[in-house]
């Protein structure tokens, strides 16, 4: 029930971008990267998280490595989605906040 296979260069480039937004947050002063980045980053280690769970069977002989549950990857999207919604909601009441 896969909607979007990715390629392996689809997947190389989402590794390439999430080890870039590690980078960044490592040389970033208190570890804090522009909120875009962060959602960025956490929606493609989603999607990542995702293809490469797909790879796996649900039960099996690979040497005791099991995909994740269907709800554990709708979480990692929805943690995503929330985090992105409450960073651009923290932005707003502050900007309101600060023109009051």
């Amino acid at each position: 029930d896969r909607c979007c296979p990715l390629t392996v260069e689809e997947r190389s480039e989402l590794e390439y971008a999430i080890n870039m937004a590690a980078v960044w947050r490592d040389r970033a002063e208190g570890g804090r990267l522009p909120h875009s980045v962060e959602t960025s980053a956490a929606l493609a280690a989603a999607l990542l998280e995702d293809a490469v769970a797909h790879d796996y069977p649900l039960t099996g002989d690979d040497g005791g490595a099991s995909r994740p549950s269907e709800l554990s990857l709708r979480l990692s999207y929805s943690s995503a989605v929330v985090r992105a919604t409450n960073g651009l909601a923290d932005a707003s009441i502050a900007n309101r906040a600060s023109k009051s």
